[in-house]
């Protein structure tokens, strides 16, 4: 894990075979301490990244299309937009890796920082905006219905 915000520099090694071996120690009383590694290879200038090496599952194919459909879904502000990206094996994952936008027939939408996803939705056969405020005292509307 490699961190950076300001002039503080974090970069550590988690060990998942040692975590479990805490775990599952009859001595609860171990903390686990991670293994701080070199931070010069930190390369931005703020943000964290996660690097996930030696994954015991066997890899295909199909897992990982599997996983960037899972790992595009989890994160709601996945993409340059909101500064926040997620690769896997050096292929950014990316909104239309969700993989529901080409189902989607009917889209309502409100405001204009949802208007992307009227874009995103090629096959549907209508679409409609919405007001952000109503008379009714709601002042904003987001997130997913």
């Amino acid at each position: 894990m490699y961190s950076k915000k300001g002039s503080q520099v974090n970069a550590f090694l988690m060990d998942a075979g040692e975590i479990q071996k805490i775990i599952s120690s009859p001595s609860k009383s171990i903390d686990y301490e991670p293994k701080e590694i070199d931070a010069s290879s930190v390369d931005f200038e703020k943000g964290t990244r996660i690097v996930l090496k030696e994954i015991k599952k066997r890899r295909t194919v199909i897992q990982d299309i599997s996983l960037k459909k899972r790992l595009a879904r989890r994160f709601s502000i996945i993409g340059t937009k909101n500064k926040f990206k997620v690769w896997l094996n050096g292929v950014e994952i990316t909104v239309e890796d969700r993989d529901y936008f080409h189902k989607i027939e009917y889209l309502w939408y409100y405001g204009d920082e949802s208007a992307e996803f009227d874009a995103l939705a090629t096959k549907k056969s209508n679409s409609e905006s919405g007001p952000t405020s109503s008379t009714a005292g709601i002042a904003y509307l987001a997130g997913w219905v």
